[in-house]
């Protein structure tokens, strides 16, 4: 968000708040990389914060704390498709061996289904878990991919964007609809369940991820 505003600002000729904004991402993304990126997973993490003189035995990672410090931060160690969402946001940017890493951590996920990425591994009947996979989540993850991946990630990048599309086609074929959702489990394509209300159609980021891999990797 940062760096959009900042890009917004320097069009519009407001450089003193374009380099302000430059100066908050970049800040921003030094602390994701000190606090929340872990090497040995080759991926982010959310962090959780508790007070100071409390432990969070679900987490692991705990970031020592400073005389005077109100909280510690730890890593939640769960795998999530939100993991590698900074890789799209620009976090390896300059460091190719990083990008390349976090897509090996992506590929051997688990997320990674016959017909696009699950959000998370957990079986909770719930939307926003297994099997469910998002069209924006896809997006920005096979965008990183292809962007801070090298050739390796641009390869997985565009056989996932093909995957996606295709499994759209094949529902849409079915049921005449492009969805909000869909279940990433079954290389036919199944329109995603779950959740407090029943699976919308239509769909404005359905379609734009649609049409952007299609002009992109068609």
């Amino acid at each position: 968000m940062e760096r959009n505003i900042a890009w917004a600002a320097n069009s519009s000729g407001d450089a003193a708040t374009s380099e302000a904004f430059n100066q908050a991402a970049a800040q921003r993304r030094a602390a994701m990389q000190a606090l929340l990126w872990d090497n040995t997973t080759g991926m982010w993490h959310d962090g959780i914060l508790a007070p100071a003189n409390t432990t969070n035995s679900s987490s692991s990672t705990t970031a020592a704390a400073a005389a005077g410090q109100v909280f510690t931060l730890t890593q939640n160690p769960g795998i999530f498709a939100s993991n590698f969402v900074p890789l799209w946001a620009g976090l390896a940017e300059g460091n190719e061996a990083q990008g390349v890493q976090v897509v090996g951590a992506l590929q051997s996920s688990g997320l990674v289904g016959p017909a696009g990425i699950a959000t998370t591994l957990y079986r909770t009947g719930q939307q926003w878990d297994y099997p469910n996979g998002w069209p924006p989540l896809q997006h920005m993850l096979i965008e990183g991919a292809a962007k801070y991946g090298g050739a390796a990630g641009r390869t997985f990048a565009a056989d996932l964007a093909h995957t996606w599309v295709n499994m759209n086609m094949r529902v849409f074929n079915s049921t005449g609809h492009m969805h909000e959702k869909y279940d990433v489990s079954h290389a036919s394509g199944l329109v995603g369940r779950g959740g407090e209300y029943a699976p919308q159609v239509g769909f404005g980021w359905s379609n734009g991820v649609a049409l952007d891999f299609l002009s992109k990797y068609y």
